[in-house]
């Protein structure tokens, strides 16, 4: 018997009629008021027809940039190995680390995964680079200040300012492992130079019987260096002078609220503190016994004069801090102006403190630095006084090492961000040195490294 032909809207029919079935099986009735099973067969066609196109355009990239391929990189790192290659023309050349190869490319880029059999393909050349550049720097840290921190070894904390740690007294000290070392009266964030055989000096100060202790070179150069105290000479010791009194002779002075000491110098009075005018009574004698006590109309008509230059002496004198209190140095130059702080006590600083090679314990090297991990810091080398002279670039990384940077286009090459911040150069001087950071340094060609 011969097959008839179905008309298309038999099959139509049919395909309705199988959808109702399927309906009614699934719903339980044959209204088809929606149709739940057509609509997941539609999103389950489209899904597959979105997944094809998917592979379809990866296949395209694929054949269009294989995998692994050079193609317009700069920096490239095979995957397998971790080497490093830069471009220099169309050679590859092995690269001794991040910063080498940044430098060749002149652009702070970062490398492209490639297949081994990329490279091998490839035109290459001899090994290029600064041995010893850093392999990274990682994010920049900003630092407003650097602490120096002596208790029997000698820490260098970076962007910490010193928080819960209070002003130390003053301290006798002596640097560490030096023969015959200067001593210092460490004060108001400064050191000044004191002969302890001067005894008007010493009993003035009040560090009879006092052993200075031991700080390490680095704490004691982080500090400004005052002029020595020592006892000033005055100009006709002994001899008649203004209004009276005897020059040489230190008074008292009676105000509303406080006493005020002068002495009594050729051509008038000058005012001085505490300190100056014991060292003065110590050394000359003059007049000795109690001090007198004048008013202040005995010495209005005296010429006011600044002859004897004991300004920075301490205001007082206060009984040294004992030598097992650790100390540190704090040095912070916000706005260009430089101040230092001697505080007492232990800081806590972020973890991640990196033990140095050099480490000497109570010699004058740094000992161990606590930089965050993964951070560097840029700036420019300063006096400890502070300075608006830009002195020579540095980037200092996590590992207290001290890289010169060539200059500011070079740190651009590099990557660094920023403006490099001030930082105390006897601070800097004592960090383990790395290179300096060039383009010149960077495109010398090597066959091999020599020991």
């Amino acid at each position: 018997m011969a097959r008839g032909l179905t008309a298309r809207l038999e099959a139509s029919g049919r395909r309705f009629q199988t959808r109702r079935l399927i309906h009614a099986l699934v719903r339980g009735d044959t209204a088809m008021v929606d149709e739940p099973v057509r609509a997941q067969s539609i999103s389950y066609a489209a899904g597959w027809g979105a997944g094809l196109s998917a592979v379809a355009v990866c296949a395209v990239i694929a054949l269009a940039s294989p995998s692994g391929g050079l193609g317009d990189a700069q920096i490239a790192m095979v995957r397998d190995t971790g080497a490093l290659y830069v471009r220099v023309g169309s050679t590859w050349h092995p690269a001794l680390n991040l910063a080498s190869a940044r430098l060749v490319a002149r652009a702070a880029v970062n490398p492209v995964t490639v297949s081994a059999d990329a490279i091998t393909a490839a035109p290459r050349g001899p090994l290029i680079g600064i041995p010893g550049a850093p392999a990274e720097l990682g994010r920049p840290l900003v630092p407003t200040s650097w602490m120096v921190c002596d208790s029997g070894r000698t820490v260098l904390v970076a962007g910490q300012d010193g928080g819960g740690l209070e002003r130390a007294r003053p301290i006798l000290a002596t640097a560490a492992g030096e023969h015959r070392g200067t001593t210092y009266l460490v004060y108001d964030g400064k050191r000044a130079e004191v002969d302890l055989r001067d005894l008007a000096v010493v009993r003035a100060l009040r560090i009879d019987g006092v052993t200075p202790r031991e700080v390490s070179r680095t704490f004691l150069d982080l500090l400004p260096e005052l002029p020595p105290i020592t006892a000033p000479a005055i100009l006709g010791l002994g001899a008649k002078g203004p209004g009276g009194f005897v020059v040489g002779q230190v008074l008292r002075v009676s105000r509303a609220d406080t006493a005020e000491f002068h002495v009594v110098l050729a051509h008038g009075l000058q005012r001085v503190g505490d300190v100056a005018a014991d060292v003065i009574r110590f050394a000359h004698g003059v007049a000795g016994g109690e001090l007198p006590t004048v008013a202040p109309s005995a010495i209005t008509a005296i010429p006011v004069v600044q002859d004897l230059a004991v300004s920075t002496f301490p205001a007082q004198a206060r009984a040294p801090l004992p030598a097992d209190v650790p100390v540190c140095a704090h040095w912070s130059a916000a706005g260009g102006a430089a101040d230092t702080v001697v505080l007492q006590g232990k800081p806590s600083w972020p973890p991640g403190e990196v033990a140095l090679a050099q480490a000497d314990g109570e010699g004058p090297n740094i000992d161990a630095v606590a930089i965050p991990p993964g951070r560097y810091a840029y700036v420019h080398a300063t006096g400890v006084t502070g300075s608006s002279v830009t002195g020579p670039l540095y980037v200092v990384g996590d590992r207290g090492v001290r890289y010169g940077i060539h200059d500011a286009e070079t740190a651009k090459y590099l990557g660094v961000e920023g403006d490099p911040q001030p930082a105390p150069w006897p601070l800097l001087a004592r960090l383990p040195a790395g290179p300096e950071l060039s383009v010149a340094a960077a495109e010398v060609l090597r066959d091999g490294l020599t020991p």
